[in-house]
């Protein structure tokens, strides 16, 4: 028998710890492979407590209908398990480009200082999630998680959950849960919950964001203020060549597709947000340009000027792979303004 059979059912004769844990009180298994409907309400009761096999159920139903979120797929799992595990406060970890770190890419119910604290050092993490079972941190446990939280949330969450998600025995993504009905269940019920729905999640994460950006490593993106210096030496380099054309910069802005992309993930860090296109965009113009950050939503390419290399062309085709990444629509172009090279010289 597999595990979701052993989630859904269980024998009233002889039950279980799995089945006791569990503590199913009927309801639908649903089986139905069509489409999911996003708008389910929660599991639980009319006193906010969860009923464990209901939530089960209708996660497993969700996450198995579930249609590619693309490289934001974290965001949207976050959401889903907000809504059926209640978590009024909590945020989902995913490593930084670095794979140092893994900070919050969706949150709720946390304060700013907190969101800006939760970056917690990847081998700390995962000395936490050792056990890759759901951890409890209370009593002197909690202690370990306390740096990474502002001192009014810390005192406020006096026990908080992590459920890690892997994949091929990878830490891909951990979910922390602050404030949830879930945090009055046993361990026991937690590590059945995330057993039901880890190979999902993991599978999820991994197809949909891990390994589109596994390119991404390697390729950094600049600060604004070695602009200058780059645009230059671009110059220098054209005068030598006897270049006519020159270097080509170009500023881009993504405003229409971070608020088509925000407007789908309501719980998406914006300033995940603009690291991830930002890491993607330097990806996409790597063999032709580098790319400058612009502050959080825009940026600018410079590089040799190429006479095939057409602008419209160029912020169109950087356009369409975002959005089949990012899985968002734009009616428009990204807008973009091109450059005069020599105004450099003076900065």
């Amino acid at each position: 028998m597999g595990l979701a059979d052993r989630l859904l059912s269980h024998d009233d004769d002889a039950p279980s710890p799995l089945a006791r844990a569990m503590a199913m009180r009927g309801g639908e298994v649903f089986s139905d492979p069509g489409v999911a409907d996003w708008s389910t309400a929660p599991a639980g009761n009319s006193r906010g407590e969860i009923d464990p096999g209901m939530a089960v159920r209708a996660l497993l139903k969700e996450l198995h209908l579930q249609q590619d979120f693309g490289i934001t797929t974290p965001s949207h799992l976050f959401s889903m398990l907000h809504r059926h595990l209640r978590i009024t406060s909590g945020a989902i970890l995913i490593p930084e480009q670095s794979r140092q770190a893994f900070s919050p890419m969706a949150t709720a119910g946390l304060g700013k200082t907190t969101r800006f604290r939760l970056r917690i050092p990847a081998p700390v993490l995962r000395h936490l999630c050792l056990d890759s079972g759901a951890v409890l941190l209370e009593g002197t446990r909690h202690e370990e998680i306390r740096p990474y939280f502002s001192s009014g949330d810390i005192e406020r969450f006096r026990r908080i959950a992590l459920l890690p998600f892997l994949y091929n025995r990878e830490l891909l993504a951990a979910l922390v849960i602050c404030e949830s009905p879930l945090l009055e269940l046993n361990q026991e019920v937690l590590d059945v919950l995330l057993a039901a729905v880890t190979e999902r999640a993991g599978y999820l994460l991994f197809d949909s964001r891990h390994r589109p950006l596994a390119a991404s490593q390697g390729v950094s993106v600049l600060d604004h203020s070695l602009l200058p210096r780059t645009m230059e030496r671009l110059l220098q380099e054209a005068a030598r060549e006897g270049e006519t054309g020159g270097p080509m910069a170009l500023r881009v802005s993504l405003d229409p597709l971070v608020a088509a992309i925000q407007q789908r993930s309501p719980h998406l860090e914006e300033q995940y947000l603009s690291r991830d296109l930002l890491d993607t965009c330097a990806v996409l113009s790597a063999d032709l340009f580098t790319l400058f950050r612009e502050g959080q939503t825009s940026f600018v390419l410079a590089g040799p000027g190429h006479p095939l290399v057409d602008p419209d062309l160029l912020v169109h085709s950087i356009g369409n792979t975002l959005q089949q990444l990012f899985k968002a629509s734009l009616k428009q172009p990204l807008p973009y303004t091109l450059l005069d090279p020599a105004e450099f010289r003076a900065s």
